[in-house]
């Protein structure tokens, strides 16, 4: 008995010793192993290059940068290739334009992602790129003196290759109105150039190409206002403040459209600045992508051809005379997002007819829908708290108009010239302390 107990005690002192064995011998992985894991490749899910539409000249060259997502894709690998070399060739997202016509150019990932940009050649331009035709003004920078041009002195050169100096100076910008309503065709602004002001070439009706050397840094609101015919911009691709894409201007940093000759907005942009649409009399209808937060000054202001507009939720704003003068413009949504409609927003609208109000709205502008003549339908809805002045005036053919009890605050002369044949309804039972005096001044309708 004593023995069993003793071979029991030894096979339990002997178990520990075992397991311990048993793991040395059947773990075939050495402390020192140092095999690697095995990678896994993360494939590109998309392409995109920063121009899909260029316009050069003969011998013209422009690089296409590629960007290629995720960011931590495995192989970046693109390959290029020109529908027609003959027009046009690359080589590793550099274009060298050979003859005129047209080609497309093609970017593909390792897994055949791809993405196209159309190139058109034209002609070479003869760009007058003497100094002599400007005027310019000199101004001092860390004790530095350059130029900066003012205006022409004639304009019998169609064809402008500004000058990187001027009598020993640098040019270093181009001021506020300096080429306007110029006749001017073709523009290259050169790399020493880093300020171009405000509506420098505004009203340049015949202007229909502009190259901008990758020196520039500010650009000026309103830059080509009025350009109607202008359908080639072109950014060294070495500019790091701007891009123009979907023949769209587009600042990098803040994504704010500068200007467009086109009818679609990238649905990157939050910002439409001030004046890019302005005046554009061949925009007939517009996107607004959901990715805007901003509607500038002025944005489209004169668009005469303009026929209806819906402002999505994403809007916060509406900048002063965004709209002000689109006289074919029908019909409005605002949707619930937008928060304040400025001054002078849709004045002179004379064909608008119908608008919608949302709900987000707290505060509409002075002269807001003045002169809109042939509005027939308006609902105000419930948040409204300010009305400014003259913010109804001259809408003749609006028959009634109902304001919230939410109103409590109201400028004067609101509905100036409205008729007896016109009814407004005010759902509070008495004049709120911050209505104006006169917000019914010059008005006969039944109250």
């Amino acid at each position: 008995m004593k023995r069993k107990i003793s071979i029991l005690i030894l096979v339990m002192l002997m178990l520990p010793l075992a397991f311990f064995l048993g793991g040395c011998i059947f773990d075939s992985k050495d402390d020192n192993d140092n095999t690697k894991p095995e990678t896994v490749e993360i494939l590109p899910q998309s392409i995109s290059l920063n121009q899909t539409e260029l316009n050069l000249i003969k011998n013209e060259t422009f690089t296409l940068i590629a960007t290629i997502l995720p960011n931590d894709a495995t192989n970046k690998t693109v390959t290029w290739l020109s529908s027609s070399p003959s027009v046009a060739t690359v080589n590793n997202g550099l274009i060298t334009a050979v003859n005129v016509g047209q080609t497309t150019i093609t970017a593909q990932t390792s897994n055949n992602k791809t993405q196209t940009c159309v190139v058109n050649v034209s002609e070479e331009i003869d760009y007058y790129t003497g100094s002599d035709i400007y005027y310019y003004e000199i101004e001092t920078d860390n004790n530095q003196d350059y130029c900066v041009i003012t205006g022409l002195k004639n304009n019998n050169y169609k064809n402008l290759e500004i000058p990187s100096k001027i009598d020993s100076y640098d040019v270093l910008g181009i001021g506020y109105y300096a080429f306007g309503e110029e006749d001017i065709e073709n523009v290259k602004i050169p790399n020493s150039v880093t300020t171009i002001g405000d509506t420098a070439f505004g009203m340049c009706s015949s202007l229909t190409r502009v190259t901008i050397g990758s020196g520039v840094t500010s650009i000026g609101s309103g830059v080509f206002v009025g350009c109607d015919s202008l359908t080639s911009i072109t950014i060294d691709s070495n500019n790091d403040k701007y891009y123009c894409v979907n023949k769209c201007l587009i600042e990098k940093t803040t994504n704010t459209l500068l200007f467009c000759y086109g009818n679609e907005i990238p649905s990157n942009v939050t910002t439409i600045g001030e004046g890019a649409f302005a005046y554009c009399k061949n925009l007939t209808s517009i996107t607004i992508p959901n990715s805007v937060i901003n509607i500038g000054r002025q944005a489209f202001n004169g668009c005469t051809n303009l026929t209806n507009i819906i402002i999505p939720n994403s809007v916060t704003a509406i900048g002063e005379s965004a709209f002000s003068g689109c006289t074919n413009l029908k019909s409005v949504t605002i949707q619930k997002g937008v928060k304040s409609i400025g001054d002078f927003v849709f004045s002179g609208c004379t064909n608008l007819e119908s608008v919608t109000i949302g709900e987000g709205v707290t505060s509409i502008g002075e002269s807001a829908f003045s002169g809109c003549a042939n509005l027939k339908s308006v609902t105000i809805e419930e948040g409204v708290t300010s009305i400014g002045i003259y913010a109804f005036s001259s809408c003749g053919n609006l028959t009634s108009i109902t304001i919230p009890n939410s109103v409590i605050s109201m400028g004067k002369k609101v509905f100036y010239n409205w008729t007896p044949q016109q009814t407004i309804n005010c759902r509070t039972s008495s004049k709120p302390e911050g209505w104006s005096s006169d917000w019914n001044s010059g008005c006969s309708a039944n109250i």
